[in-house]
């Protein structure tokens, strides 16, 4: 049996966008890429193949949406949509799933807020034409490309309030664990009759397990991680040299990570496995040359397009990413160093043999294949060096499918996120 890896929440909201022709070029760019500007994590599938994720999701309680998008039928002309393919076809798939399948936090999936993206083909007066029968709560339709992520930021915000609507707020309550540490926090309670949104068993303790953000708390609680790296990228040499022992710098960030998980998904991943060996198939066990990434990461479980494991290693706040050169400049020793290694941990695992696949499926359960690779390294270029680095990035590390990420994009993007989340709270 694999081990656990360091799972975590990915805590960003999920778009399941269900589109006719999910390889569309021009839908990839009008709808995931503004998604996750805003900090979502966008999820294609399938138009049809919408109802059929909800019940894996169900089955597994794990991936669970925030919102579904049908996104426009760039593809399909009218006179040849099928019902399935029509938006009163695909909006009553979803509405027309059984009540008791739930998602995490014993919600319906069938009451998740829908946005119907009605461009170019399709248009709102076409789709209310014939209302699926279980009716149209919690939906909203999208008139371009100037407003889709207002029309999805708002559904979920009416789907949440319908949710606090059918929670009863009692005030705070005082709590008091087993450490013997008092707590004071929201408390709410499901009011007794069944609703519309949850199953007969839902509670609040299962929507805040679940990663519901119902109340400005559950936000809160999630600042202090994202202020301690704010603090830790101009603090990690002294909290290293402070140690006792000392330890290297790297084992503060590492350690960083590992307790908070969800900040190296970038949307692409559900758990890391830390510091997982590759024994050298060349040579005998016990005997040194061993490699060792700072991250195995594993996809998240339910995605048909992101089924790609990476590697991820992390380097120092403090190394530059470019020489300081005026002409044809290019990366630093560092970088280069950083490219070697994940070069060497992809050739290990190509490489293979019985100790190596005996390790990663004790530490994942599956041996990992054609792996992404990204690098944490360096602090934001300033702007006069970034045309310079996107050409290197296009020339150099594109053709090595090798990801270069600053710890300033993995702030940015969690500040993003905690904002989105914020956004899509009910008022209280």
């Amino acid at each position: 049996m694999a081990e656990p890896g360091h799972r975590g929440d990915v805590k960003a909201p999920l778009a399941l966008i269900a589109a006719v022709s999910p390889t569309d070029s021009d839908l990839t760019a009008r709808l995931t890429g503004p998604l996750k500007q805003y900090g979502f994590v966008p999820e294609i599938v399938g138009r049809g193949a919408a109802p059929s994720y909800l019940r894996r999701a169900a089955i597994e309680s794990r991936g669970r949406p925030d919102v579904v998008v049908f996104a426009p039928n760039f593809r399909l002309a009218r006179s040849h949509a099928g019902a399935g393919n029509t938006s009163r076809g695909a909006v009553a798939g979803i509405r027309d799933l059984p009540d008791d399948l739930l998602l995490q936090g014993h919600v319906r999936a069938k009451t998740l807020p829908i946005v119907l993206a009605a461009w170019e083909v399709e248009s709102s007066d076409d789709f209310f034409y014939d209302r699926p029968a279980a009716g149209c709560r919690w939906l909203r339709v999208s008139d371009g490309d100037h407003d889709v992520v207002w029309q999805i930021v708002e559904a979920i915000r009416d789907w949440r309030q319908s949710l606090f609507e059918h929670l009863t707020w009692i005030g705070y309550a005082i709590t008091r664990g087993e450490s013997g540490h008092f707590r004071v926090r929201h408390a709410l309670h499901r009011r007794r009759e069944e609703t519309d949104l949850l199953g007969v068993d839902a509670s609040w303790r299962d929507l805040r397990q679940s990663g519901y953000y119902i109340v400005d708390a559950d936000v809160e609680q999630d600042v202090p991680a994202w202020r301690e790296l704010e603090d830790l990228l101009d603090t990690y040499e002294q909290r290293a040299r402070l140690r006792r022992p000392p330890v290297k710098p790297e084992t503060i960030l590492q350690e960083f990570f590992e307790a908070h998980p969800h900040m190296i998904f970038r949307g692409l991943f559900e758990s890391n496995a830390p510091k997982l060996r590759m024994p050298d198939p060349g040579r005998a066990a016990g005997v040194a040359g061993e490699y060792v990434p700072d991250f195995v990461q594993s996809p998240r479980a339910l995605s048909d397009r992101e089924t790609r494991p990476g590697l991820l290693d992390l380097k120092l706040p403090k190394e530059h990413i470019l020489k300081r050169s005026r002409f044809h400049r290019n990366f630093t020793r560092h970088v280069y160093d950083a490219l070697a290694q994940l070069a060497d941990y992809r050739d290990r695992l190509v490489r293979g043999g019985p100790r190596l696949e005996a390790e990663m499926k004790r530490r994942l359960g599956y041996v990992p294949q054609n792996p992404r690779a990204a690098v944490i390294i360096g602090r934001r270029s300033p702007p006069a060096d970034m045309a310079d680095l996107d050409h290197r990035v296009r020339t150099m590390l594109q053709p090595l499918d090798i990801e270069l990420v600053t710890y300033d994009d993995i702030l940015d993007d969690e500040e993003q996120r905690l904002l989105l989340q914020h956004a899509l709270l009910p008022e209280m």
